[in-house]
């Protein structure tokens, strides 16, 4: 007769269930391992998702109304849209903003 060894995450409600061995013992330590590694790969999604939707939000639709600056190297300006500001390409380039 087989053992089973049944553990919940409480905060999560996350439920491991196993019935490997014949003893209750090795059963239970087995859970715990899957609880533990479903719990990490929980957190890695719910991180990974967060900062896909952060750089999602910054990065736009990739339209041309999303631009912030426009370089044209040929006339030696640079605009900056979103404040209104108009600079020179070498100051610019140098970085004597």
């Amino acid at each position: 007769m087989e053992t089973v060894a049944i553990i919940t995450h409480k905060p999560t409600g996350l439920t491991v269930r196993c019935q490997r061995e014949r003893s209750q013992y090795r059963n239970k330590q087995i859970a715990l391992e899957l609880l533990k590694a479903r719990l990490q790969q929980r957190i890695e999604s719910e991180v990974s998702r967060s900062r896909a939707a952060n750089r999602k939000s910054q990065v736009g639709r990739g339209q041309r109304g999303d631009r912030r600056r426009t370089i044209r190297t040929q006339d030696g300006i640079v605009k900056d849209h979103v404040t209104g500001k108009t600079w020179r390409y070498d100051d610019y380039a140098a970085g004597l903003l």
